[in-house]
């Protein structure tokens, strides 16, 4: 079979994934599954209080879920609240528009069965949060492996997944607290390198326009996401004749440079409908930040 290895490679990394989600679930207990917690809970929240709540700024619903199913850790850090009263979400809302798919599905499951409370957090939301984790990120690796295979052979492909995975930090953020944002924004920048080879072999405007969508919602999922512009900017470039000659081919696409634009634009868009609705301005401090002195 033509490149075997990284296919096999592939196999062995959704297995493994599966398998560790498998082994860290808690049968018996009321949550097997509880991923909606601590930095997780931020990303995810504005699922429930849109979908279900329809409060965004009181969040009256959730202390009682806090309560239940231990969600915040114990202080709710999640959200701060403003001087009217209202709260506004520290973590932006990228996480969320890629968990809303799944979310929509464990939703749409706890409403025809009546089996399990629909409140947002339990069983099958949590389920469909991990499990999402995972499925995205598998769906990733294979493509990351049809692009490696364009430079490399089939065995330097097989082993840089492998190390991708195994020896990282990524089976914690993928596979056990699947919640968290790290797994949610690998598939983004896997979607990134593919659309730059593509877009670098033939530009076209759907390209460039998608290019923008998914830096738009990288920078929405984590603000020092923004880095990921560099990559279709710098794609390619290894010496100052290159960066010359970038330069260059980008002035000579115009259009494409506003297609990508607009894109970024346009995956930005929800977290400033956000902000006007809750604040009242389409652009917040939320006041998180690293302070390194």
């Amino acid at each position: 079979m033509k490149h075997a290895y990284s296919l096999l490679a592939c196999v062995i990394l959704a297995l493994l994934l599966g398998g560790y989600r498998v082994v860290y679930t808690n049968k018996g207990e009321v949550l097997p599954v509880k991923v909606t917690t601590w930095d997780a809970l931020g990303y995810y929240i504005y699922l429930p209080e849109q979908f279900i709540y329809q409060d965004e700024t009181q969040l009256n619903w959730f202390p009682a879920l806090d309560q239940q199913y231990g969600l915040s850790g114990g202080n709710f850090y999640q959200a701060s609240r403003q001087k009217d009263g209202r709260y506004v979400g520290k973590y932006l809302e990228g996480v969320s528009i890629l968990q809303l798919p799944f979310f929509l599905l464990a939703d749409g499951y706890v409403t025809i069965t009546h089996q399990y409370p629909r409140d947002g957090f339990s069983a099958p939301y949590q389920y469909a949060v991990a499990w999402g984790c995972i499925l995205y990120v598998i769906f990733a690796l294979f493509y990351l492996r049809k692009l490696l295979l364009v430079y490399f052979s089939d065995g330097v492909t097989a082993a840089v997944l492998l190390l991708l995975i195994i020896p990282t930090n990524a089976l914690q953020y993928i596979a056990i607290e699947g919640g968290q944002s790290h797994g949610y924004i690998f598939p983004l920048y896997v979607a990134l390198l593919c659309l730059s080879e593509a877009w670098y072999r033939k530009p076209t405007l759907v390209k460039g326009f998608f290019i923008g969508v998914v830096i738009g919602l990288g920078v929405i999922s984590r603000p020092t996401e923004a880095v990921m512009l560099f990559i279709p900017l710098f794609w390619g470039v290894a010496n100052r004749a290159d960066l010359q000659q970038r330069f260059r081919f980008l002035k000579q696409h115009p259009v494409q440079l506003i297609a990508t634009l607009s894109g970024i634009f346009q995956g930005v868009l929800p977290q400033l409908l956000y902000w006007k609705r809750v604040t009242g301005s389409y652009v917040y401090d939320v006041g998180s930040k690293w302070d390194f002195l």
